[in-house]
């Protein structure tokens, strides 16, 4: 994830602005649309800290917490969309094939990959009070 991390803030830097950056607006909305991401994953996993729940996606068993407050109340997937706000930053940037293809195929697979399997377990977990959170929550925006 760091490197990941790393790789985006590098789109960033100065030199991607003087070299391939067709407009300075575009390169601020780019950049406005990352930061956004980052703080919808960052105010997730804070929530899920702050009630000491698992944050680990590959072990959605080990959730301790139905968490419902703060960005919870507007998406039931904040870090996976804040994931997708950088990727379409990332498009913003680099008009391509693949950037028009990576945001659907990357909803496609965290949705069925994923975000399917996490909520077939939370079901089991967190009974009646996850059916009714999934009725009032979308699972992306």
């Amino acid at each position: 994830m760091l490197v990941e991390l790393c790789f985006h803030i590098s789109l960033f830097c100065p030199v991607n602005l003087i070299l391939f950056i067709p407009s300075v607006a575009l390169y601020i909305a780019s950049l406005s649309i990352a930061l956004v991401g980052a703080g919808v994953i960052l105010a997730g996993a804070y929530l899920f800290k702050k009630h000491q729940t698992t944050v680990n996606p590959m072990h959605p068993e080990r959730s301790s917490t139905l968490v419902q407050t703060g960005v919870y109340r507007f998406t039931r997937n904040p870090m996976y969309l804040g994931m997708l706000l950088i990727i379409l930053s990332y498009l913003l940037l680099r008009f391509s094939f693949v950037g028009l293809v990576l945001p659907i195929v990357f909803v496609f697979l965290m949705t069925h990959m994923q975000i399917k399997p996490e909520e077939e377990m939370l079901t089991k977990l967190f009974g009646d009070a996850y059916l009714q959170y999934l009725q009032r929550v979308r699972p992306w925006l």
